[in-house]
């Protein structure tokens, strides 16, 4: 008799009670329904035939939840795509700031202190005030600046050659040539400090204890600018020595011009000689052939026709 009931039962008010449930639990949370459904529970009780309704309704409540969480589930995986693309879509603004080409390195900088920052953040960072291949100029000595400069002037050969030879970076040998070109300087800028002017004997205009004081401290003063009147000493020497090598190195050139074209007019000078010989000997014999035919003409006419005076 009950299992009669039962199918009746189902087949005329589960299709209504699912869809009025299923609405009420789309609109509550899951707390409430499981609180509306100890209520029902609570409610079949008290009825007379309340402990078979309670067993009908254990089993409607099981179904109707299991339709309830795989909807729910369905709406989720629906739902989560979405979320993403849309997370995707959206840059964050340390990104819009970094692919911007006005990045304020200072700017970023100064917006997180150093306790704050992380070890990634300022490699990052570090990254981005470097940029994309480290640092763009190599530190070199003024030797091998020389170097450079002497190897591509006299040999002719290109900054990029000359560089790989030296291993030196292009960007580093591309930027000394400019400089050499523009300046005509072949060695790294000096700062030139501003010193005052210091006396050496300095006259005397106090006496007692500040005369004494102000001698040591000239004497410590002369002993510091000793150091530098060497190294400047040495420097004007060394600039002396250049000069003269290239001095001798022009006038070494000009000799060398000079003995090619003496060896040169020394050949034509010979070569004149024995033309004027030639000449010489052309000359000898058409004079001895002019004396042969004035004697023949001498012979052939009568003698009272005077010949010709030449």
């Amino acid at each position: 008799m009950w299992i009669l009931y039962l199918k009746f039962f189902e087949k005329l008010i589960v299709k209504l009670y699912i869809q009025n449930v299923t609405n009420y639990v789309y609109r509550m949370s899951i707390p409430s329904f499981i609180y509306y459904y100890t209520e029902q529970q609570m409610s079949a009780k008290n009825t007379i035939k309340g402990f078979k309704f309670n067993i009908f309704f254990n089993y409607f409540f099981k179904l109707i939840y299991s339709n309830c969480m795989t909807s729910i589930q369905q709406n989720s995986q629906v739902e989560r795509p979405q979320e993403e693309l849309k997370n995707n879509n959206s840059t964050s603004p340390r990104d819009s700031d970094s692919s911007d080409s006005s990045y304020d390195f200072v700017k970023d900088l100064n917006q997180k202190s150093n306790l704050k920052r992380t070890p990634e953040e300022d490699q990052e960072l570090l990254h981005k005030y470097k940029g994309k291949h480290g640092l763009k100029y190599q530190k070199i000595s003024n030797e091998q600046r020389q170097k450079l400069i002497k190897q591509i002037t006299t040999t002719g050969c290109t900054i990029k050659n000359a560089a790989r030879d030296l291993n030196i970076n292009f960007s580093t040998a591309k930027a000394i040539m400019q400089i050499f070109r523009r300046e005509g300087r072949m060695t790294k800028k000096l700062k030139r400090d501003k010193t005052q002017s210091e006396l050496k004997k300095a006259e005397i205009l106090i006496q007692g204890d500040q005369q004494n004081f102000k001698s040591e401290v000239g004497l410590t003063k002369e002993e510091q600018c000793q150091p530098r009147q060497n190294t400047v000493q040495d420097n004007l020497d060394t600039i002396h020595f250049q000069l003269v090598e290239e001095q001798n190195r022009n006038q070494a050139i000009l000799i060398q011009q000079l003995k090619t074209q003496n060896l040169y007019l020394q050949g034509r000078a010979n070569q004149f000689q024995q033309e004027k010989q030639q000449l010489n000997q052309n000359y000898s014999y058409l004079t001895i052939q002019y004396n042969q035919l004035q004697q023949m003409v001498r012979y052939a006419m009568p003698q009272y026709h005077q010949p010709y005076l030449f």
